[in-house]
């Protein structure tokens, strides 16, 4: 009898513990994430990669952070779907790529993310479960040979091009010219190129537009490109010969490892006077007018003037009697409240204290 009870409770312990291995086992979503590469020149990318797994099948896309780092870019390039198999178990997925341009040297940490993943754990019902995502850590430098720049801006190629608008082909006083930058960038977005900086120059009154950015991706190669444009409108003011002085950029060369620069050209500008300018502004003297003018104006808007003059002699002919009744009612309201009976209180008031 002892052995068939010592029997039984192994028996039992076995089921108990089989049971739990199996509640155990019972596969679920799975995420993963790297970085690379986890040191990066400030500007260029560094590519996380998230991937999220779950058994079966998953009915509706993962909830995905947005990843946004301070101090940086962060650019999504798209997702692939995956499917892999562990320990004979089916999981079906999706791969997640996500840019990252440190925008300044230092440390950068992606942590206390977190994923929200349904799948069909026991088809077809489905469960939900929310999944930390591993921390991750990227580094952003300068070169030692960039140390000076200031900006630092790096990239793979950088073009500057100039186009510039007369609104005369013979540019006189009361003129415009318009100065428009347009810069280009392999590998780096638009946002961390530096704005163009137009001179101020004595005689030309400047006026610079808001700038335009614009990032291009290569769907085939996955190649960053960017367009910056920068635009100044100079408004002539005086006669004379201006240059407009040249535009440089100095900017690492991630690819020959360097620091190169990039320049467009001065830009010469002669202002002839205007006399017809000149004339439609009338100086100090010819300002004031004579008797004779007043005469001019007035009947060329005799209408008005009757109008105003109607007016006036309205008011001037009430004026009296309001004024008179004001006063009246001024001297009734006084005498009614001497005679009251809150004057005599107050009165008796005064005198108490």
């Amino acid at each position: 009898m002892t052995r068939i009870l010592a029997c039984g409770c192994v028996l039992a312990l076995f089921a108990t513990s089989n049971a739990g291995a199996q509640q155990t086992l019972t596969p679920e979503p799975v995420v993963s994430a790297s970085i690379d590469p986890a040191r990066v020149v400030v500007g260029q990318r560094a590519t996380l990669v998230v991937t999220v797994l779950a058994p079966n099948y998953m009915p509706a896309p993962p909830l995905l952070p947005d990843f946004q780092v301070r101090n940086a870019v962060t650019r999504p390039l798209g997702a692939i779907n995956q499917t892999e198999t562990r320990d004979g178990v089916a999981y079906a997925g999706i791969r997640y790529e996500f840019a990252i341009f440190p925008q300044e040297e230092g440390s950068f940490a992606i942590a206390d993310q977190k994923i929200g993943v349904t799948y069909a754990a026991a088809p077809p019902q489905a469960s939900t479960l929310t999944l930390d995502v591993p921390r991750l850590a990227l580094e952003a430098f300068i070169p030692e040979p960039a140390q000076s720049l200031d900006p630092f801006v790096s990239s793979n190629a950088i073009s500057f091009g100039q186009n510039v608008k007369q609104s005369s082909q013979e540019l006189r006083v009361g003129d415009s010219i318009t100065r428009t930058v347009t810069t280009k960038a392999d590998g780096t977005p638009a946002m961390l190129l530096p704005p163009v900086t137009f001179a101020k120059i004595d005689g030309l009154a400047l006026y610079p537009a808001q700038s335009s950015v614009q990032d291009n991706v290569d769907r085939r190669t996955g190649v960053l490109s960017a367009t910056r444009i920068d635009e100044a409108t100079y408004i002539l003011e005086r006669a004379g010969d201006y240059t407009l002085p040249p535009i440089e950029l100095a900017w690492w060369d991630t690819r020959e490892s360097k620091v190169e620069r990039t320049r467009i050209d001065t830009v010469s500008v002669r202002v002839a006077d205007n006399p017809a300018l000149r004339a439609a502004v009338p100086n100090d003297n010819s300002a004031s007018w004579k008797g004779g003018d007043y005469i001019d104006a007035i009947r060329d808007h005799w209408l008005l003037t009757m109008t105003v003059l109607a007016l006036l002699a309205v008011v001037a002919w009430f004026a009296p009697a309001a004024i008179r009744s004001v006063g009246q009612d001024i001297v009734r309201r006084r005498t009614a409240y001497l005679a009251s009976e809150a004057w005599s209180f107050a009165q008796v008031r005064a005198a108490s204290r």
